[in-house]
Protein backbone atom coordinates (compact mmCIF):
# COMPACT_ATOMS: atom_id res chain seq x y z
CA UNK A 1 0.00 0.00 0.00
CA UNK A 2 1.39 3.39 -1.21
CA UNK A 3 1.90 5.97 1.42
CA UNK A 4 1.46 9.70 1.34
CA UNK A 5 3.58 12.75 1.65
CA UNK A 6 1.82 13.29 5.12
CA UNK A 7 2.21 9.78 5.88
CA UNK A 8 6.39 9.71 5.27
CA UNK A 9 6.11 12.94 7.41
CA UNK A 10 4.42 11.34 10.62
CA UNK A 11 7.05 8.20 10.40
CA UNK A 12 10.07 10.96 11.03
CA UNK A 13 10.53 11.37 14.59
CA UNK A 14 11.72 15.02 13.98
CA UNK A 15 7.85 16.18 13.34
CA UNK A 16 6.38 16.17 17.10
CA UNK A 17 10.25 17.91 18.44
CA UNK A 18 9.46 20.64 15.98
CA UNK A 19 5.83 21.13 17.10
CA UNK A 20 6.98 21.16 20.76
CA UNK A 21 9.69 23.99 20.07
CA UNK A 22 7.33 25.45 18.27
CA UNK A 23 4.56 25.28 21.44
CA UNK A 24 7.48 26.28 23.75
CA UNK A 25 7.58 29.50 20.91
CA UNK A 26 4.61 30.28 21.31
CA UNK A 27 3.89 30.36 24.52
CA UNK A 28 7.54 32.41 24.90
CA UNK A 29 6.15 35.11 22.40
CA UNK A 30 2.43 35.64 23.81
CA UNK A 31 4.22 36.11 27.53
CA UNK A 32 6.33 38.79 26.32
CA UNK A 33 3.70 40.68 24.63
CA UNK A 34 1.57 40.10 27.33
CA UNK A 35 3.91 41.81 29.65
CA UNK A 36 4.47 44.73 26.81
CA UNK A 37 0.62 45.07 26.38
CA UNK A 38 0.87 45.89 30.43
CA UNK A 39 3.65 48.10 30.38
CA UNK A 40 1.47 50.16 27.78
CA UNK A 41 -1.40 49.82 29.83
CA UNK A 42 -4.93 49.69 29.04
CA UNK A 43 -5.27 53.28 27.42
CA UNK A 44 -4.14 52.08 24.34
CA UNK A 45 -6.11 49.65 21.45
CA UNK A 46 -5.25 45.76 21.56
CA UNK A 47 -2.67 46.20 24.68
CA UNK A 48 -0.55 48.55 22.84
CA UNK A 49 -0.05 45.93 19.61
CA UNK A 50 -2.16 48.42 17.25
CA UNK A 51 0.39 47.55 14.46
CA UNK A 52 -0.45 44.10 14.86
CA UNK A 53 -4.56 43.86 15.70
CA UNK A 54 -4.33 39.91 15.14
CA UNK A 55 -1.77 39.26 17.53
CA UNK A 56 -3.57 37.46 20.01
CA UNK A 57 -5.09 35.19 16.82
CA UNK A 58 -2.02 34.40 15.30
CA UNK A 59 -0.68 33.66 18.93
CA UNK A 60 -3.30 31.65 19.28
CA UNK A 61 -2.98 29.74 15.88
CA UNK A 62 0.26 29.44 16.46
CA UNK A 63 0.09 27.60 19.63
CA UNK A 64 -2.37 25.11 18.54
CA UNK A 65 -0.30 24.70 15.47
CA UNK A 66 2.29 23.30 17.85
CA UNK A 67 -0.05 21.06 19.78
CA UNK A 68 -1.26 19.80 16.68
CA UNK A 69 2.60 18.34 15.59
CA UNK A 70 3.14 16.97 18.91
CA UNK A 71 -0.48 14.87 19.10
CA UNK A 72 -1.68 14.49 15.88
CA UNK A 73 1.60 14.37 13.90
CA UNK A 74 -0.02 12.44 10.75
CA UNK A 75 -2.31 15.93 10.09
CA UNK A 76 1.68 17.81 10.71
CA UNK A 77 1.55 19.43 7.75
CA UNK A 78 -1.59 21.33 7.92
CA UNK A 79 -0.53 22.46 11.12
CA UNK A 80 2.82 23.46 9.41
CA UNK A 81 1.27 26.03 7.18
CA UNK A 82 -0.65 27.40 9.68
CA UNK A 83 2.32 27.74 11.65
CA UNK A 84 4.06 29.18 8.97
CA UNK A 85 1.33 31.93 7.71
CA UNK A 86 1.06 32.67 11.60
CA UNK A 87 4.91 33.22 12.41
CA UNK A 88 5.47 35.29 9.47
CA UNK A 89 3.07 38.01 10.65
CA UNK A 90 4.40 37.99 13.62
CA UNK A 91 7.81 38.19 12.32
CA UNK A 92 6.98 41.12 9.86
CA UNK A 93 4.38 42.98 12.66
CA UNK A 94 7.20 42.23 15.90
CA UNK A 95 9.90 44.67 13.34
CA UNK A 96 7.46 47.33 12.45
CA UNK A 97 6.22 47.61 16.49
CA UNK A 98 9.85 48.04 17.25
CA UNK A 99 9.06 50.95 15.47
CA UNK A 100 6.00 51.89 16.61
CA UNK A 101 6.45 51.98 20.24
CA UNK A 102 8.13 55.50 19.75
CA UNK A 103 5.06 56.59 18.25
CA UNK A 104 2.66 54.93 20.57
CA UNK A 105 4.89 56.52 23.70
CA UNK A 106 4.47 59.93 22.52
CA UNK A 107 0.71 59.66 21.39
CA UNK A 108 -0.15 58.16 24.83
CA UNK A 109 2.28 59.51 27.30
CA UNK A 110 3.65 56.72 28.30
CA UNK A 111 7.19 57.44 30.13
CA UNK A 112 9.86 56.93 27.72
CA UNK A 113 11.88 54.99 30.83
CA UNK A 114 10.16 51.92 29.78
CA UNK A 115 11.22 51.64 25.72
CA UNK A 116 13.93 49.67 27.09
CA UNK A 117 12.28 47.23 28.53
CA UNK A 118 9.54 46.99 26.04
CA UNK A 119 12.40 46.49 23.22
CA UNK A 120 13.51 43.46 24.75
CA UNK A 121 10.04 42.12 24.72
CA UNK A 122 9.38 42.84 21.30
CA UNK A 123 12.85 40.86 20.68
CA UNK A 124 11.82 38.11 22.34
CA UNK A 125 8.39 38.15 20.17
CA UNK A 126 10.66 38.36 16.86
CA UNK A 127 13.06 35.87 17.62
CA UNK A 128 10.79 32.97 19.10
CA UNK A 129 8.34 33.52 15.91
CA UNK A 130 11.16 33.47 13.79
CA UNK A 131 12.18 29.97 15.03
CA UNK A 132 8.94 28.85 14.81
CA UNK A 133 8.59 29.97 10.87
CA UNK A 134 11.48 28.38 10.48
CA UNK A 135 10.63 25.02 12.04
CA UNK A 136 7.11 25.56 10.62
CA UNK A 137 9.19 26.06 6.90
CA UNK A 138 11.35 23.13 7.12
CA UNK A 139 8.33 20.71 7.65
CA UNK A 140 6.15 22.13 5.01
CA UNK A 141 9.60 21.56 2.86
CA UNK A 142 9.88 18.31 4.12
CA UNK A 143 6.18 17.18 2.67
CA UNK A 144 7.38 18.98 -0.76
CA UNK A 145 10.08 16.00 -0.81
CA UNK A 146 8.37 13.74 0.35
CA UNK A 147 5.46 13.71 -2.50
CA UNK A 148 8.71 14.73 -4.87
CA UNK A 149 7.70 18.13 -6.02
CA UNK A 150 10.71 20.20 -6.84
CA UNK A 151 11.15 23.42 -5.50
CA UNK A 152 11.75 25.50 -8.52
CA UNK A 153 8.57 24.12 -10.53
CA UNK A 154 5.48 25.21 -8.68
CA UNK A 155 2.59 23.54 -9.80
CA UNK A 156 0.70 26.50 -9.37
CA UNK A 157 2.59 29.48 -10.07
CA UNK A 158 -0.02 31.87 -10.20
CA UNK A 159 0.00 32.20 -6.62
CA UNK A 160 3.52 33.55 -6.59
CA UNK A 161 1.92 36.37 -8.82
CA UNK A 162 -0.85 36.92 -6.92
CA UNK A 163 1.47 36.82 -3.66
CA UNK A 164 4.04 39.55 -5.36
CA UNK A 165 0.66 41.79 -6.30
CA UNK A 166 -0.33 41.74 -2.65
CA UNK A 167 3.11 42.23 -1.14
CA UNK A 168 3.61 45.41 -3.32
CA UNK A 169 0.00 47.05 -4.54
CA UNK A 170 -1.73 46.62 -0.87
CA UNK A 171 0.44 49.33 0.59
CA UNK A 172 0.09 51.60 -1.91
CA UNK A 173 -3.68 50.77 -2.41
CA UNK A 174 -3.91 51.71 1.36
CA UNK A 175 -1.34 54.91 1.05
CA UNK A 176 -3.96 56.41 -1.70
CA UNK A 177 -6.61 55.77 -0.06
CA UNK A 178 -5.29 57.70 3.34
CA UNK A 179 -2.91 60.38 1.33
CA UNK A 180 -0.30 58.81 3.31
CA UNK A 181 2.86 58.26 1.17
CA UNK A 182 5.49 58.61 4.00
CA UNK A 183 8.46 56.09 3.22
CA UNK A 184 7.81 54.70 6.69
CA UNK A 185 3.90 54.38 6.36
CA UNK A 186 4.34 52.20 3.40
CA UNK A 187 7.04 50.22 5.15
CA UNK A 188 5.15 49.47 8.10
CA UNK A 189 1.93 48.42 6.08
CA UNK A 190 4.31 46.07 4.10
CA UNK A 191 5.85 44.75 6.89
CA UNK A 192 2.95 44.24 8.91
CA UNK A 193 0.49 43.40 6.37
CA UNK A 194 1.19 43.00 2.46
CA UNK A 195 4.58 40.82 2.89
CA UNK A 196 3.44 38.39 5.43
CA UNK A 197 0.08 37.67 3.40
CA UNK A 198 2.19 37.61 0.04
CA UNK A 199 4.46 34.91 1.72
CA UNK A 200 1.18 33.34 2.33
CA UNK A 201 -0.23 33.46 -0.87
CA UNK A 202 3.16 32.89 -2.18
CA UNK A 203 3.59 29.43 -0.78
CA UNK A 204 0.26 27.77 -1.74
CA UNK A 205 1.85 27.80 -4.61
CA UNK A 206 4.07 25.11 -4.40
CA UNK A 207 1.32 22.91 -2.31
CA UNK A 208 -1.57 20.95 -3.01
CA UNK A 209 -4.97 21.36 -3.12
CA UNK A 210 -5.99 20.57 0.74
CA UNK A 211 -2.44 22.04 1.91
CA UNK A 212 -3.45 25.31 -0.35
CA UNK A 213 -7.03 25.54 1.02
CA UNK A 214 -5.14 25.86 4.59
CA UNK A 215 -2.53 28.19 3.73
CA UNK A 216 -5.58 30.38 1.72
CA UNK A 217 -7.71 30.08 4.83
CA UNK A 218 -4.88 31.00 6.86
CA UNK A 219 -4.37 34.47 5.21
CA UNK A 220 -7.65 34.98 4.97
CA UNK A 221 -8.08 34.74 9.13
CA UNK A 222 -5.27 36.51 9.53
CA UNK A 223 -6.32 39.75 7.13
CA UNK A 224 -9.95 39.77 8.94
CA UNK A 225 -8.83 39.38 11.87
CA UNK A 226 -6.39 42.74 11.51
CA UNK A 227 -9.37 44.55 9.80
CA UNK A 228 -12.63 43.44 12.22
Amino acid sequence: MSMTGNDLIATRRPVPFAGLGMTMCALAAAGAAVAAGLLVGSNTSWLGWATIPAIWLLLAALLLSGLALVARPRHGDVAAVVAFVCSVQLIGGGLAASRDWFNVSGATGIPFRRLPILMPLTAVVLVTSTVACCLALALVKQHAEAVRREWWRPPCPEFTILGSATAVALPLLLAGLSSAWQLTTLGQVALAWSLPWGCGLALAAWLDRRLRRAALTAVSASALGTVV
